[in-house]
């Protein structure tokens, strides 16, 4: 039988010491619906208006909350190109069910 631990692999850097800030999760499914590559590019700190080590904590806790997820699209990608993922779709997207999280269920 296995449980959600044995198949959790916990994850323990990567958000530059920033917990996770309200609107940060819609801008970044709102970037990455525009440019998969955003987190690699140097305009990343105007486009989503933060500093550069809140850019790398952004999309720390898309990818950790299943809001983000690695391109499939794009072969030997090793987490290069962000797509939004079918949850950050579903609360996030144009018709998106809770764009502002403010829905509290």
């Amino acid at each position: 039988m296995q449980t959600v631990a044995s198949e959790t692999v916990p994850k323990f850097a990567g958000h530059e010491t920033f917990s996770l800030r309200y609107g940060w999760l819609k801008k970044g499914v709102d970037a990455t619906r525009e440019r998969q590559d955003i987190f690699l590019q140097d305009d990343a700190l105007v486009t989503l208006g933060v500093g550069k080590n809140m850019v790398r904590s952004i999309r720390h806790w898309g990818l950790v909350t299943g809001i983000l997820e690695e391109s499939e699209d794009v072969p030997n990608n090793r987490g290069r190109f962000i797509r939004p993922s079918p949850l950050g779709d579903l609360l996030f997207g144009p018709h998106g069910l809770d764009p502002y999280l403010d829905e509290p269920r």
